[in-house]
């Protein structure tokens, strides 16, 4: 019998995961301990947008990044204007 289906090609490199764990990025948003960041979570403290999946408090790639663009832009505004200490 002929075969109909072509086998998928395989990836040279897996795909890239949309998400970063809580536990790897806590410390970019000044929490001491992973468990002072998820308080912040559960008490609506913490700064971006974070989910459950698969038993893991998670942050979206892209959310993350908007957040330090838009701080970055922040800062570049005010050290033009001379505003940074």
């Amino acid at each position: 019998m002929k075969r109909l289906l072509k086998p998928p090609p395989k990836l040279e490199e897996p795909p890239e995961i949309p998400w970063v764990r809580l536990s790897d990025i806590y410390e970019l948003f000044g929490y001491p301990t992973y468990a002072a960041a998820k308080k912040a979570v559960v008490d609506g403290r913490f700064p971006i947008y974070t989910f459950r999946l698969a038993n893991s408090s998670v942050a979206d790639k892209a959310i993350v990044r908007a957040f330090f663009l838009d701080h970055r832009e922040e800062a570049l505004k005010k050290l033009a204007e001379d505003e940074l200490p």
